[in-house]
């Protein structure tokens, strides 16, 4: 979706310095009318099986466009056509929601959740060689998919909780770990959690949706800083895990990103953009 320029300048609209509505009638309908088609259009692309990416920029669309939409509202009630295909936007994504809190929640509840928390290093060593095997297959299909799918702070300072827990089961279990998997398991759990954090970082999602505007109105000495705040993420955050086989990290959004530093156009970025390249 991210190829529809449309959507990409709502997108890069802030809506809280940002209003759509004018006091002058005409140019009031043409606006919640391109704003209207937009999301219209939107609800004929949705796709039947939409990706991470496709979601977050859907639900970014849709609170975009609803928080512009109030200032329509605002001025007239004429404009509940724009409101009612916000809500069908909003519809559309709501089962991919529930889904993925659904399997939050599950997790949440999971005996061996419980257990995890409620570790304290006390264990029965008969019961270890099941319970290694019961740890390393909930890890691997219950914890590691709902790292990825996470993004509620909520969720993630939970998962944090876990997976302290889990290194200090990891030293209680280390001589019965003969074969390295339960390290193996954690360590990829870690590091997706890790590149998570990486991937819902502000600079990372604000390079996503970079206001092609920027340059021309930032004076040099803001572009500066923030050329160097960029550099220093891709360099020390983000680079390493390019490098790093055992996360996937989305071909498209770093091609969206590279792209978007070329526009900035900062010689600070030169390396940045280098790496990134590497990577596609």
């Amino acid at each position: 979706m991210s190829h529809n320029k449309a959507i990409s300048q709502i997108l890069s609209l802030d809506p809280v310095r940002t209003s759509l509505a004018s006091e002058d009638p005409e140019v009031n309908a043409w606006n919640a009318d391109v704003l209207d088609q937009v999301v219209q259009r939107a609800i004929r692309t949705f796709p039947k099986t939409p990706s991470k990416l496709d979601l977050q920029e859907y639900r970014s669309l849709s609170e975009r466009a609803n928080l512009l939409s109030k200032h329509f509202e605002e001025r007239s009630p004429e404009y509940t056509r724009l409101a009612g295909h916000i809500a069908e936007l909003r519809e559309l994504i709501g089962p991919f929601e529930i889904e993925r809190a659904e399997a939050a929640e599950d997790l949440f509840n999971h005996p061996l959740t419980q257990f995890i928390m409620e570790f304290d290093g006390t264990f029965d060593e008969t019961m270890v060689p099941k319970l290694r095997l019961q740890l390393i297959q909930y890890m691997r299909k219950c914890l590691i998919p709902v790292i990825l799918e996470s993004d509620s702070k909520s969720d993630r300072k939970k998962l944090h909780a876990l997976l302290m827990q889990l290194t200090y089961i990891g030293k209680a279990f280390d001589h019965f770990d003969l074969d390295g998997s339960f390290e193996d398991a954690f360590r990829d759990g870690l590091k997706q959690f890790l590149f998570k954090g990486v991937t819902s970082h502000h600079i990372y999602q604000n390079l996503l949706r970079f206001p092609k505007g920027f340059s021309e109105v930032a004076s040099e000495k803001e572009k500066e800083k923030v050329a160097r705040a960029i550099a220093a993420f891709v360099q020390y955050k983000l680079a390493p895990f390019l490098r790093d086989l055992d996360v996937q990290p989305s071909y498209e959004e770093i091609e969206t990103i590279t792209r978007n530093l070329r526009l900035f156009n900062h010689n600070l970025l030169k390396p940045s953009i280098q790496t990134l390249e590497s990577f596609l």
